[in-house]
């Protein structure tokens, strides 16, 4: 699911691998700008706007069996808006 969450938010990947979608909006479209790959160990802050919700937006997949992974938001992330698949 593509989705953006609140303006700070703190990301850390503890084992597997996942792949992360990074997703810009320009107007009524989503373009996908930037895919990682991201196996085992790492972590990453974000910062955007206030109030806005696209920090960032994306899609994250695991590709292992299980992965672990742990995410900080300064707001109620369930606020964050939900994005249709540019896709399909």
């Amino acid at each position: 699911m593509i989705h953006g969450h609140p303006q700070y938010a703190g990301y850390t990947f503890i084992g597997g691998r996942f792949t992360v979608e990074v997703f810009q909006q320009q107007s009524d479209r989503l373009t996908a700008c930037q895919l990682m790959d991201i196996d085992g160990k790492q972590g990453f802050p974000a910062i955007s706007r206030p109030a806005a919700f696209v920090n960032p937006i994306y899609r994250l997949t695991c590709l292992s069996e299980k992965g672990y992974s742990l995410h900080i938001y300064s707001d109620d992330a369930l606020k964050g808006f939900k994005y249709d698949d540019p896709n399909g």
